[in-house]
């Protein structure tokens, strides 16, 4: 946790599975019992204190779709549902997720308690997003999208995001090509 002014405190909250992944990278992510309990006590804490509350973590903490937590579920974290309602009904309203390199917001209520779930993309994936955020002393969070624009690399004449866009292109297709032949044989 960090206050970097008064009055708003930021919880940045791991949700990787280090001591799982002895054979392999786990992508999906889950709290432990001691680390969700770390968190709620954090968040009721600085709730207690008056203080404005912004969450931020790798995964997701709400589906961003209808059956995310089906097919793509080592982007949420694990038993999401309850996470989520823990921290909301604890006083986080906002937190800030990436994971699914998405640029999409979600929220869901818990009774007369909410959370919203931020998503930004990733600099280095077309479009290239970043945020910029604006908390106005009435507690209201403007988020605003950007993207980079420029950078100090030989494109090959293209706009930036020309070259971003046809760099992800060709290499998801190169995934979906060889995941095809990988699984199903197709060449």
């Amino acid at each position: 946790t960090a206050e970097p002014v008064k009055g708003l405190i930021l919880i940045a909250m791991d949700a990787c599975r280090y001591k799982e992944n002895s054979t392999g990278p786990i992508t999906g992510g889950k709290f432990s019992s001691e680390t969700l309990s770390w968190i709620i006590k954090r968040i009721k804490e600085a709730k207690t204190n008056n203080k404005i509350i912004i969450g931020m973590m790798h995964h997701n903490i709400l589906e961003h779709y209808t059956g995310q937590s089906t097919i793509a579920a080592e982007y949420i974290v694990d038993d999401f549902n309850n996470v989520s309602q823990q921290f909301s009904e604890a006083g986080m309203n906002i937190i800030f997720t990436g994971h699914y390199h998405s640029q999409d917001i979600v929220s869901k209520y818990f009774g007369s308690n909410f959370l919203y779930d931020i998503e930004t993309g990733s600099l280095v994936t077309f479009p290239n997003p970043f945020r910029l955020l604006n908390l106005s002393a009435e507690k209201v969070l403007t988020v605003n999208s950007r993207h980079v624009e420029n950078i100090n690399y030989n494109t090959g004449g293209k706009t930036f995001q020309q070259y971003s866009k046809d760099f992800i292109e060709t290499g998801v297709t190169e995934i979906v090509k060889n995941y095809l032949i990988s699984t199903y044989g197709m060449s």
